[in-house]
């Protein structure tokens, strides 16, 4: 389906207006309407306070509330600065943290999109807690824009791909949000199996089919791509494909670096547990590191 609703999340930093900026281009081409979207937490009275401390608290409490209130003036100022240039806006500022307010946001809202910016945090902190872009990509069923400063058209599209069922809806969002004539590259990086013990060669080292085996997965590859280019090629885009022996995050990190791509878009497989908190899938660890927006498209993703 079309994107028609478009959550944006807001806090009012440089990198907020920047996922603004190319939500909203986003919303120009395809119809959708932007939603504003700012969170705020005004804390229930803590277990435990100290006698005499209560006055203090309410006071802390006021404060909040009274912030908030500024934050819906600002808000809404944004909001009229971008009135009339091209797409329907609307705002809400909503009680919660962040990244949770923002996905009950687009699931009341029956979003197709959460647009963020991401601040890039590093060291203890982001390793405990994970920044909020980061947060929303695992918590979010819907498309999410991880936007970074850049073309707000995005004329230079990534995709990666591994031919799963989901590949179609990557290549579909990935047409959807490109700009006029933009140049669409599909992506596919694989790696030969190798042994677990160092003591043994790998079994292709020993029979030499090493090449016979890349080969064939380089071929069966580019066939599954041309069948994609074949039924998604329009005159308004240019699509292309290309092989990387690498692994999946390294391969699409050092491929958006060189070919200095405005977006990469890719698909999540949604792991869920231990591992994944501890590792991270490779929608994550792209959301980290590339050098330009991404935009994950989970499989659960019914828009």
């Amino acid at each position: 389906m079309a994107i028609k609703t478009i959550v944006v999340g807001i806090d009012f930093s440089e990198e907020s207006e920047i996922a603004l900026a190319q939500a909203h281009e986003i919303a120009r081409h395809t119809g959708a309407r932007l939603v504003l979207v700012h969170a705020g937490v005004v804390p229930e009275e803590p277990i435990g306070v100290p006698e005499g401390m209560s006055s203090t608290v309410d006071a802390y409490r006021s404060e909040l509330r009274e912030r908030l209130g500024k934050d819906r003036e600002t808000l809404e100022s944004i909001r009229q600065r971008r009135l009339g240039q091209g797409a329907e806006l609307s705002n809400m500022v909503i009680e919660g943290f962040p990244d949770t307010a923002l996905c009950k946001a687009s699931e009341d809202l029956d979003a197709d999109l959460v647009a963020v910016g991401t601040h890039g945090q590093t060291g203890l902190k982001r390793f405990l807690l994970g920044s909020v872009a980061e947060r929303v990509v695992r918590l979010c069923s819907c498309k999410v824009l991880v936007a970074r400063q850049g073309k707000d058209v995005y004329g230079k599209i990534l995709v990666a791909t591994d031919f799963s069922e989901s590949a179609h809806t990557v290549v579909k969002a990935a047409i959807e949000v490109a700009g006029p004539g933009a140049q669409i590259d599909l992506l596919y990086c694989w790696n030969l199996p190798v042994m677990a013990s160092s003591y043994y060669a790998p079994a292709s080292a020993e029979t030499g089919v090493t090449g016979p085996l890349r080969e064939g997965i380089i071929q069966a590859a580019e066939e599954k791509a041309a069948e994609l280019i074949k039924q998604y090629q329009q005159d308004d885009v240019e699509l292309s494909f290309t092989t990387v022996q690498a692994p999946p995050a390294y391969g699409i990190q050092e491929k958006a670096e060189e070919g200095k791509y405005d977006l990469v878009v890719m698909g999540s497989h949604g792991r869920r547990g231990v591992r994944r908190w501890i590792l991270g899938s490779v929608a994550e660890v792209t959301v980290r590191h590339a050098p330009c927006s991404v935009l994950v498209v989970h499989p659960e993703d019914a828009h």
